[in-house]
């Protein structure tokens, strides 16, 4: 146990270095704004706005990018259950943050994380160098992915927590050892978070969460006692939606602005008009 700490330690740590390396130490610095581009100005513009916004901290709301009308924060892709924390534990006068980079380097070190769990979960366990090496490559080989440095490259901060994927099918792997409660458990709290982070891999890992229902059904795991136990996942990810603002009652009244109809704009305009897209 003792070298395996130290070998998933090692792996994140080479992986978080690869990352680092490749887009530079600033993307670590919350102060170092300078590499912000593309759809991450969007949400850096939204993560500002509601961070100095006075009247608004929970529901994840605010209406200085949007005025007079309330937006969630959901709406600019940008972890709103993060920029809650941050929002109360950074004072608006110590300057401009951002937390996609920290972020997206702790994404790394779970990729690494839970690609080392799934791996050693999927195949018989044993001792010796042999087998510690080819955990650990293959770790790597997870952790440093071109399709997760390319997310990141691209802007698509959210889509770069791959790890919740190697979560789910850890999940499903170690399934029959954890027994059915132990599972559903371990996904109402995976589901949680991938609703707060992004839906495109909440439904990803819901995906995943049926194919494990489906094998359950077929094995005979579920009956009609027991069977109520699996919406679980999914009431925990509706809560982590209504929570984040991904989904909104309300949200008729919210966008595009009931009374602006097409040509309905807010403070983001004067700096992102897409006017090749959506005209004015």
């Amino acid at each position: 146990m003792k070298h395996a700490k130290f070998d998933v330690l090692f792996a994140a740590l080479l992986s978080v270095g690869l990352a680092l390396a490749v887009f530079g130490m600033r993307i670590a610095n919350p102060h170092d704004l300078s590499w912000i581009d593309v759809d991450a100005v969007t949400g850096q513009f939204a993560w500002e706005q509601y961070r100095t916004d006075p009247g608004h901290y929970f529901p994840i709301v605010s209406d200085r990018y949007s005025w007079p009308l309330a937006m969630p924060l959901a709406m600019f892709d940008n972890f709103p259950l993060a920029a809650l924390g941050l929002k109360l534990l950074t004072p608006a006068a110590s300057g401009p943050i951002q937390f996609f980079g920290p972020l997206f380097l702790i994404g790394v070190a779970l990729q690494a994380l839970f690609a080392w769990l799934l791996l050693r979960e999927a195949t018989p366990r044993r001792s010796g160098a042999a087998y510690r090496s080819s955990l650990f490559i293959g770790t790597l080989f997870f952790a440093t992915a071109p399709i997760l440095l390319v997310r990141f490259q691209l802007a698509h901060m959210s889509l770069t927590h791959q790890w919740l994927l190697l979560a789910s099918l850890w999940l499903i792997a170690r399934s029959n050892r954890a027994g059915l409660r132990g599972t559903v458990r371990g996904y109402a709290v995976l589901e949680f978070v991938a609703a707060s982070i992004n839906p495109y891999l909440m439904i990803m890992t819901l995906m995943l969460y049926c194919g494990l229902l489906l094998k359950w059904i077929m094995d005979k795991t579920l009956n009609l006692r027991n069977f109520w136990m699996t919406f679980i996942p999914v009431a925990s990810a509706f809560v982590a939606l209504l929570i984040s603002g991904f989904i909104n009652p309300f949200a008729g009244a919210l966008v595009p602005g009931e009374g602006y109809g097409f040509f309905s704009a807010n403070l983001n305009a004067l700096f992102n008009p897409m006017s090749s897209q959506f005209g004015s």
